[in-house]
């Protein structure tokens, strides 16, 4: 769990915002398709979202 806290840390330090806050609308729209299951603020594939992985990790490509 040391390296889940610190990712997050690293992260929110990196960018100002938690991964949440920045991906709530792609999160939110994956969660609706049945692809993602979020819960206890952790966000992981469902069954049909490990098949469609590739298609699921595009939505969180940022454009420079």
């Amino acid at each position: 769990m040391k390296i889940i806290a610190k990712i997050r840390t690293d992260f929110k330090e990196k960018f100002g915002k938690s991964f949440l806050e920045i991906f709530k609308k792609e999160i939110d729209e994956n969660v609706q398709k049945g692809l993602l299951i979020k819960e206890n603020n952790r966000i992981y594939l469902s069954k049909k979202g490990f098949d469609l992985a590739n298609s699921v990790m595009s939505d969180f490509l940022l454009e420079e």
